[in-house]
């Protein structure tokens, strides 16, 4: 037993030696179970294949579960045996199904293609549907066939609004809500059933009765004000969309089969239908494609007009990431805003006084958050410089530009005020760094950070190459002041001599004294932008790693050994990497040394 460890540590590798389970120790001792893996290494204790506590199938490589079955497990087995439903016997008897299937597999019962419960497709390979229907459903989709709201008919029932439509799918019948007359688009219409294509490919071409692709847009194909001549299937609408955010994005031929449907004269309930989507999403899509036009002959307003192609470029706009913001680019409003804050006008009052000056033209309009924005956010755009140069050249004071009051907004700008600025930082922000850096070509720049323990107390600090994605860590287990990781640093980059140009760090404080000891020839330090760690993406994703694979989150440093941090480099530095392709860090630091030595 080593000194450092823990007696609690010490008692669990005893009794897992014993032969009791490592989750049981655990759960006894009140420990994490990896705290015991870990010791279990250290003492050179078995750990899978050989460990008495586990055992192992040696064609599967996987661990053999327990031959100890629960009763409802068994009671679960027996009745799904009877023909009863997965899902239905484990809602009766409080299980999850998964634990139903691991036991039917078990019991070497079919699962599959020969479940008397699952039936699957030879051609799709996915189950068919269970064809029985509930009473309920079957009373719903009559009603809402009468002309009832699905909604309504939900509630009523009990049942969720998507279980009436799958049954409604299900039997290929379209219906939807009756609407009020009066209103455009909407009635009492019924859609012809049309059988649902047997294969999965949507062709592309507008001029026949399929739904045109996203290609298809693009072109002169659909008219500039209306989208009359072009006629949609909507039983081809394809179900591959783009996966972004919190839901599915509308595609180029989402918005064809809209303008369709509005020419037709549908409810946007029913082309949410036929799409499959929500109707409050077809009725903001034609509120924000809706555009009006000027009639040449009368030069009069005319109503809005639902375009396909322009609602589909300007939501593509609108999805591109990361936006330019007003203020970075040169203009007029940027000179105006300018010169308002030079007269210390408050955000507010700039955004109030261009409403007023420019009521039309809303390219000068600008809300105060956005100026806000500008002037704080260090790393976006030139606002803060050019108002700091200006009030060089009047000699007025650069530390007081807006009116004091409100939030106090952080980061702070240099023109916010000095109080609790990060003075290490000044000189030697991200955008200052050499530009080979930005260029994974060139080796010896590197990116780091720190990976604290539990409480704070103990660290452990992280340096990885942008180019070969070689890592290199440093056992910080007593704490993690700026005199250590400074230190620490020093000790790595003589490690490897001539093999450091730049190291890219966050603005932490453990790094206030980086640029005061660290010979800028030998090494710059720089700073990414606050609260931007997509800027030294190779170690987030690194560290990443580690607190997956090795050290999990709340893991002490104090209890680990510099020999284990050791191995976890040398795991880490050996495992291949899709980015290098295939190739391992160890493999490509050699292969760039090898090609440095020879130029």
């Amino acid at each position: 037993m080593t000194s450092r460890e823990q007696p609690t540590t010490q008692e669990a590798v005893r009794r897992v030696a014993d032969g009791q389970r490592v989750k049981d120790v655990a759960l006894d001792l009140g420990i994490h179970p990896s705290t015991i893996y870990l010791a279990l290494k250290r003492h050179g204790l078995p750990v899978d294949k050989t460990a008495p506590h586990r055992v192992l199938n040696p064609q599967t490589n996987r661990h053999i579960p327990k031959n100890t079955e629960h009763p409802t497990t068994t009671e679960a087995v027996a009745r799904v045996k009877r023909g009863e439903r997965v899902k239905n016997v484990a809602k009766e008897l409080g299980i999850h199904p998964s634990t139903i299937y691991l036991a039917l597999k078990r019991h070497n019962l079919p699962v599959g293609k020969n479940a008397p419960h699952r039936v699957l497709n030879p051609q799709t390979n996915r189950h068919i549907p269970n064809t029985t229907e509930r009473p309920a459903t079957t009373e719903a989709v009559t009603r809402v066939n009468r002309g009832e709201r699905v909604v309504t008919v939900a509630k009523e029932l009990g049942l969720h609004p998507s279980t009436i439509y799958t049954a409604i799918k299900r039997r290929e019948e379209v219906t939807d809500t009756p609407t009020p007359p009066g209103k455009k688009g909407e009635g009492n219409h019924r859609c012809s059933d049309t059988p649902a294509p047997t294969t999965t490919t949507t062709q592309s071409r507008c001029t026949t009765t399929e739904v045109p692709d996203s290609s298809c847009c693009s072109n002169d194909s659909v008219s500039s004000r209306t989208a009359d001549h072009v006629v949609a299937d909507f039983s081809l609408v394809p179900d591959t969309r783009v996966k972004t955010g919190r839901g599915v994005r509308l595609s180029s031929t989402d918005r064809l089969v809209i303008a369709q449907g509005i020419k037709e004269g549908l409810s946007t309930r029913q082309i949410g239908t036929k799409l499959g989507r929500h109707h409050s999403v077809i009725a903001r899509e034609i509120n924000r494609g809706s555009t009006t036009y000027l009639d040449p002959d009368t030069q009069e307003i005319k109503q809005l007009v639902y375009n396909p192609q322009t609602a589909h470029y300007h939501a593509q706009q609108q999805a591109r990431r990361p936006k330019e913001r007003k203020l970075d680019r040169p203009g007029r409003l940027r000179d105006v805003v300018v010169e308002y804050l030079l007269r210390y006008f408050s955000p507010k009052r700039v955004e109030q006084r261009l409403l007023l000056d420019y009521p039309d033209d809303k390219s000068m309009h600008i809300s105060h958050e956005a100026i806000y924005q500008s002037l704080y956010v260090q790393g976006r755009g030139s606002l803060r410089e050019i108002i700091e140069e200006e009030l060089r050249q009047r000699g007025m004071n650069t530390n007081k530009v807006l009116i004091r009051g409100g939030k106090t907004r952080r980061p702070r700008s240099k023109i916010a005020g000095l109080r609790n600025r990060r003075g290490w930082v000044v000189g030697a922000e991200i955008t200052t760094r050499p530009p080979e850096a930005d260029d994974r070509r060139v080796p010896g720049h590197w990116e780091g950070d720190l990976v604290i323990g539990a409480g704070g107390q103990s660290a452990l600090l992280t340096l990885v190459e942008r180019s070969s994605r070689f890592t290199l860590l440093k056992h910080l287990p007593d704490d993690h002041a700026s005199s250590t990781v400074v230190g620490a640093l020093q000790e790595m980059i003589a490690s490897m001599p001539g093999k450091f140009s730049t190291i890219t760090w966050d603005q932490g404080s453990e790094m206030a004294s980086a640029r005061k000891v660290i010979d800028p020839a030998e090494c710059g330090i720089y700073f990414c932008d606050p609260h931007s760690p997509w800027q030294r993406p190779t170690n987030e994703n690194t560290n990443g790693e580690i607190r997956r694979r090795f050290y999990p989150k709340g893991t002490d440093f104090r209890e680990v050994t510099p020999e284990h941090v050791a191995w976890v480099q040398d795991e880490l530095n050996d495992t291949p990497r899709l980015v290098l392709g295939a190739m391992t860090p160890y493999e490509k630091m050699n292969e760039v040394l090898t090609v440095a030595t020879t130029q």
